[in-house]
């Protein structure tokens, strides 16, 4: 239906429906395929094929089982089992089995594969990668060969080209990644540009981070001042290390470790409790051990035994308890015996 609709479509063709002018005009062996607006189809020859709008899958000379939907969608495709829907979705591709929902979204595919980009523009740069999931405005948009990656959210992942096997999740969650491989960020802002094996949780979780390797900041802003490291872990809102360290640990809200290999737990106004699950008062000093054993302390030293050699003699000050359980500084007359017994 339309001048020109299906002209030239021979007797090898059935099932076919052409509506709009030139739609189906040169498709001669389409076979069992719809396609509605100006110039749709024009040359398709594939089979079991559905193009609806100005132009959608007008040169797809080849390639079998494709839905497209919306003015130039698939235009050029010769790719098998898409599904484009938006304007200049898929506009390029030769490839199979991806799935394009937004206008110019994956614009500029050409042989990637498996691919679902979601979203206005998501996915437009990509060519040859395979495996993407895209979501969300301009998720992804600059992604040209990283392949494997998870992008959810508006400008997810806007500025990767070739990173790998990462997920964003979130408002311009990884905006700043760009070599960056196998990474996680999950909540808005972070600026990660070429670290690798990073896990940020929370909004502005490491948003400075430019060349970490297998660091973990899970917080409001965790991390959001560290611009590298080494395994470093920062779990709570606000909890923060110095930039460049290895091995550094900090639990707690605000927390603040500033050299390798410390571990700092909570802030200076944390008391932590040892075996002190669902007490009452729950700890009274910095550090306070309860024990399930009658006049036992609950610390032990695994090489310093009542045995080993004294580092100083003569002493006269020594840590003891109070009767309400407190370590204190105690003093004791010179020469009155052993101060440790088995």
């Amino acid at each position: 239906m339309g001048t020109n609709a299906g002209n030239n479509n021979t007797s090898e063709g059935g099932g076919n429906t052409f509506v709009g002018w030139s739609a189906g005009a040169g498709a001669t062996s389409a076979d069992e395929s719809t396609f509605m607006g100006s110039r749709a189809g024009e040359n398709a020859l594939g089979v079991n094929n559905s193009f609806f709008g100005v132009s959608a899958g007008q040169f797809s000379s080849a390639g079998n089982g494709n839905v497209f939907f919306g003015n130039s969608s698939g235009k050029d495709n010769t790719g098998n089992y898409n599904t484009f829907v938006g304007r200049n979705s898929g506009e390029n591709n030769t490839a199979d089995k991806n799935t394009f929902i937004g206008e110019n979204s994956g614009q500029n595919n050409t042989s990637g594969r498996r691919n679902v980009f979601v979203g206005s523009s998501s996915g437009i740069a990509n060519t040859v990668s395979n495996d993407l999931t895209f979501i969300g405005f301009e998720a992804g948009f600059n992604n040209t060969t990283g392949r494997s990656n998870f992008f959810s959210g508006s400008q997810a992942g806007f500025t990767n080209t070739t990173g790998t096997n990462n997920s964003f999740m979130g408002y311009q969650s990884g905006f700043f990644n760009d070599r960056g491989n196998y990474n996680t960020f999950t909540g808005s802002g972070h600026g990660n540009i070429n670290g690798e094996e990073n896990s940020f949780f929370g909004y502005n979780a490491g948003n400075t981070l430019t060349a970490g390797k297998s660091n973990t900041f899970i917080g409001n802003s965790s991390g959001s001042t560290v611009s590298s490291g080494t395994n470093i872990t920062l779990i709570g809102s606000n909890s923060t290390s110095t930039s460049g360290l290895s091995n550094a640990i900090a639990i707690g809200a605000g927390t603040d470790v500033r050299f390798n290999n410390h571990l700092i737990l909570g802030n200076n106004d944390i008391k932590v409790g040892i075996g002190l699950s669902g007490d009452p008062t729950g700890p009274t000093a910095p550090l306070e051990i309860n024990t399930s054993g009658t006049n036992l302390s609950g610390l032990k030293f695994t090489d310093l035994k009542a045995t080993s050699p004294t580092s100083v003699s003569n002493v006269t000050k020594v840590l003891t308890l109070n009767n309400g359980g407190d370590v204190i500084w105690g003093e004791i007359p010179i020469g009155t015996g052993p101060l440790l017994h088995n």
